[in-house]
């Protein structure tokens, strides 16, 4: 049912789909991509605690426009 709710949800938006030329060479997508691959999936200057099994990261909500930290 959840599946189905958000199918609903998803098809009555009104989506606006960009479409650009295609990059020549590969080459363009791999410096585009760069800056967000770079750091990884974490940034290890976001690791506050380590407790063997878990972690406790920080980082900034910007929908409540503050930091704070979060246990993995």
């Amino acid at each position: 049912m959840v599946f189905l709710s958000l199918r609903q949800r998803v098809y009555k938006k009104s989506w606006s789909v960009r479409i650009e030329e295609r990059y020549a060479q590969g080459k363009d997508v791999m410096l585009y991509l760069a800056p967000y691959c770079r750091g990884g999936p974490l940034d290890p200057k976001h690791l506050k605690r380590w407790s063997g099994s878990r972690g406790e990261i920080s980082y900034f909500d910007h929908q409540k426009q503050f930091a704070t930290t979060q246990w993995l």
